[in-house]
């Protein structure tokens, strides 16, 4: 990731304040059919974007961590009762997201606008029923539909990665502007005035092997806090009795 205002222009322009420059995909005229329906979308984007106190980057390690973590968070709905009440901006090699969660508030859990690196594509609510509302803009057979199926996923993993974020073990390093951030051979560049988060998680980059008695790796929820009441998902690696450990000769990515 190189980021800056031609890498990402819709960052920018949403950092510019000029939101009539900003590119939405035409599918959205649908939804935003009158000018009122337009200004209230444009309003509640500058509002969200405004309110936003964090910014992260995730790494192709990090991302395969929650994929991995994602049927034992889901099962048990975690995603949708232990997020935290926050609101930020997540930037992928894909594009950015823009997103605002408050697990407690009565009307909407989680409001998210997704954009690729130019263009707003994707608009997605979690009302306090758990149910999923939006526009994804999409693809098929060469005509532009609303992929609903394709929303569902896409913020039941936002949820997953906002859960994962705040009660598993991360790896968090803070990227100044200017400064430049490596990992797994990949080169980042923070060319914003923001400093950003880059989110790593390591749990595929140790192996532990031997002869005798052989575990495989797996996730297990891990008693922590005051007098252990409280519990986070931790990775467990492969280990073996009577074994060592040594590094992994190439690591898992997406």
């Amino acid at each position: 990731m190189r980021l800056n205002s031609k890498t990402y222009p819709s960052y920018y322009t949403l950092l510019s304040g000029n939101y009539d420059f900003l590119k939405i995909d035409e599918m959205f005229d649908s939804l935003l059919d009158t000018p009122k329906k337009f200004h209230d979308f444009i309003a509640s984007l500058k509002f969200t974007f405004e309110q936003v106190n964090k910014k992260y980057y995730l790494t192709n390690t990090f991302k395969e961590s929650i994929i991995t973590a994602m049927p034992k968070i889901v099962g048990g709905n975690k995603h949708l009762t232990e997020i935290p009440c926050d609101c930020g901006l997540i930037f992928t090699d894909k594009g950015f997201l823009v997103y605002l969660s408050n697990p407690t508030d009565k009307k909407l859990k989680l409001l998210v606008f997704g954009f690729t690196r130019e263009v707003l594509t994707t608009y997605g609510m979690i009302d306090n029923d758990d149910k999923f509302s939006g526009l994804a803009c999409s693809l098929k057979d060469g005509k532009p539909f609303n992929d609903t199926e394709g929303l569902s996923s896409f913020l039941t993993s936002i949820l997953t990665a906002l859960f994962f974020i705040e009660n598993c073990d991360v790896e968090q390093k803070i990227m100044k502007p200017n400064e430049k951030h490596k990992e797994n051979g990949n080169k980042h560049y923070n060319e914003s005035k923001s400093d950003i988060i880059v989110l790593d998680c390591r749990w595929f980059t140790e192996l532990i092997r031997s002869i005798p008695f052989h575990v495989k790796g797996h996730l297990r929820w891990q008693h922590c806090g005051e007098k252990f009441t409280k519990r986070k998902l931790i990775w467990v690696s492969d280990f073996e009795k009577k074994g060592y450990v040594r590094k992994a000769t190439k690591e898992k990515v997406l």
